[in-house]
């Protein structure tokens, strides 16, 4: 039986045919890491159906790629072929391939001759790199031809480097983070634990934005740090299946030998590891025979073991892409499984990526992702009540019934849904379709301008898409944002006298902002009610064809259009 998508893989099929139709033919798609992006990129072969090219960098993401394909459609099985090392299976409808390999001359030239229209591009924060645009380029996909459509995936949307990903892909068009993943029930929650160690790394050299290798290894491989993340491991985590990132082979392969003399069966992998001797590995440690894997760029991609239980960050990076692609080989959901714990191991520097820096504050011990996020969220919200308290004596509306976990500022429309405002007259809505489903779309001055999912979604998944678009306009719609601090404008004054809001004393903005959201509300619930009798009588003797469904801002709207032209015409 094929694998049925999830409504996010769903709405990005959805996503990707829209962009498409509006003439983007160079598209990036970025979803957290144990999404299933490879599941995506199947699902979407099947529904195009055409002649297809899936690059990718490694020999794993390739064999991955080709098994999800089938389970993802049944019928592809002898429909798929390889160009790799002997193989030159060109005449297959969909073709799997190495980016070494179809940059070779005679492979490249075989290509053109297949007619591809569509290329998929596994990994795609890769995709700036030279070898990725010369095939692309050649193939045809940098022309915006209307028969061609390129589609990139990944979970880290821009590169260390600062290569921009921009000279190959003109738009982002689909986007899910760790947090609105994890938010949404789709991933393990992560608790994090800091380790600090006495190690000094603040003089290492820095090459393109991160430690330059050779010279952090020779500081951090030593055996007493070796020994205390052995030891906080037993401390901590003793019994998971976990996972080690180390900064280089014999960094991994130091810290294995020291789990090994505490009595934890541990193996190293690597790149260039005989691939036998890695494939055997991987298998001992997916049937639980080895304890801790030890590894260094080999598991921050493509890695797909959902059974793992604890990561261990023996390498200290500046990069936020590389934390969140090792932190997502956590995040995968296993049976029993509803968190994996992240040990960091703090080594004296500035500017060190750790587990906290994806939370956007330093964690407490042993805290998870969505406990540190909701703890930001009850500070903000605890500091403005006090607040407010403190100014009028009043309360506002329910403003936090479902949204406890939230940093934004939500506003419900009863018996509509949710919206957030992200800049003026602008907001994220949520509109309530069915019992815990919603819609989201993008409403400018009452008007739906665009819908940020074509599918109803749970509450909390809705949440966390219109979130990541509200991420967008952060000075705006945060809670937390300076200008909620500064005193009321005189706008908004006047606009609290008009709409009738009482208040009491001094106002900031944030509170004076708050007040006219909350009566904003209540008039929304007004206009998108059923328009009345009288105000359909009053359109239809105007000759004015009506739309099935007409609400009653939509008719006043039409109304005060009508009686404009009149006036117009009779000037």
């Amino acid at each position: 039986m094929a694998i049925q998508l999830r409504d996010y893989q769903q709405e990005c099929i959805l996503e990707i045919a829209k962009a498409y139709k509006k003439g983007t033919r160079r598209q990036l798609v970025s979803s957290a890491t144990g999404t299933g992006k490879t599941i995506l990129f199947a699902a979407l072969a099947k529904k195009l159906n055409t002649k297809t090219l899936i690059l990718a960098h490694r020999d794993e993401l390739l064999d991955q790629a080709m098994d999800k394909i089938i389970q993802v459609w049944p019928e592809s099985k002898n429909k798929i072929g390889k160009v790799k090392a002997e193989l030159n299976e060109y005449h297959k409808q969909i073709i799997v391939a190495s980016v070494q390999s179809v940059t070779r001359e005679k492979r490249l030239n075989e290509l053109k001759k297949q007619n591809i229209s569509l290329c998929i591009i596994d990994e795609a924060h890769h995709a700036a790199a030279e070898s990725y645009f010369r095939v692309v380029k050649e193939l045809g996909f940098m022309e915006n031809a209307p028969n061609k459509l390129l589609v990139g995936v990944t979970a880290t949307p821009y590169r260390l480097d600062k290569v921009a990903l921009g000279e190959i892909f003109e738009e982002i068009v689909f986007e899910r983070t760790i947090a609105s993943m994890i938010r949404g029930g789709y991933l393990a929650d992560l608790r994090g634990y800091r380790i600090q160690t006495t190690t000094d790394i603040s003089n290492v050299a820095v090459n393109h934005g991160d430690f330059q290798i050779n010279a952090l290894a020779n500081v951090v491989d030593t055996k007493d740090r070796n020994d205390l993340i052995v030891k906080s491991y037993r401390k901590i985590a003793d019994g998971l299946k976990s996972i080690a990132f180390c900064v280089n082979i014999e960094h991994s392969q130091h810290l294995a030998e020291k789990f090994n003399e505490y009595g934890i069966s541990a193996k190293a992998v690597w790149g260039n590891m005989d691939k036998d001797a890695r494939k055997n590995t991987l298998k001992e440690f997916k049937d639980n025979k080895i304890q801790v894997l030890t590894n260094c760029n080999i598991l921050t991609e493509g890695f797909d073991e959902p059974s793992v239980r604890c990561l261990l960050m023996a390498r200290p990076t500046k990069s936020q892409s590389l934390q969140i692609q090792m932190v997502g080989r956590g995040t995968r959901k296993f049976f029993n499984k509803t968190e994996c714990l992240v040990i960091d191991f703090t080594d004296n520097a500035h500017d060190i990526c750790t587990f906290g820096t994806l939370v956007g504050k330093e964690m407490k011990q042993g805290q998870t992702m969505k406990e540190a996020l909701d703890e930001i969220d009850q500070e903000e919200k605890e500091k403005k009540e006090t607040a407010w308290v403190k100014s009028t004596g009043k309360t506002i509306q329910k403003e936090f019934d479902f949204f406890e976990q939230s940093n934004f500022r939500w506003f419900e429309i009863p018996g509509f849904g949710w919206r957030l405002p992200v800049a003026p007259k602008t907001y994220v809505f949520l509109k309530a379709v069915e019992e815990e489903k919603y819609f989201v779309s993008l409403e400018v001055d009452g008007e739906e301008k665009e819908k940020l999912s074509d599918l109803p979604l749970s509450l909390g998944y809705a949440q966390g898409v219109a979130e990541d678009y509200a991420r967008k306009y952060k000075s705006f719609s945060n809670k937390s944002a300076p200008w909620r601090q500064q005193p009321a404008s005189a706008e908004q004054i006047e606009l609290m006298k008009k709409f009738k809001i009482e208040h009491d004393g001094f106002l900031t903005k944030g509170q004076a902002s708050d007040l006219i959201e909350a009566k904003k509300g209540q008039k929304e619930v007004w206009k998108k009610q059923e328009a009345t009798g009288k105000q359909k009588w009053f359109l239809r003797s105007k000759g004015i064809k009506l739309p099935n469904e007409l609400t009653k801002g939509q008719a006043n709207r039409l109304i005060f259009e009508y009686k404009k032209k009149e006036e117009m015409a009779n000037c």
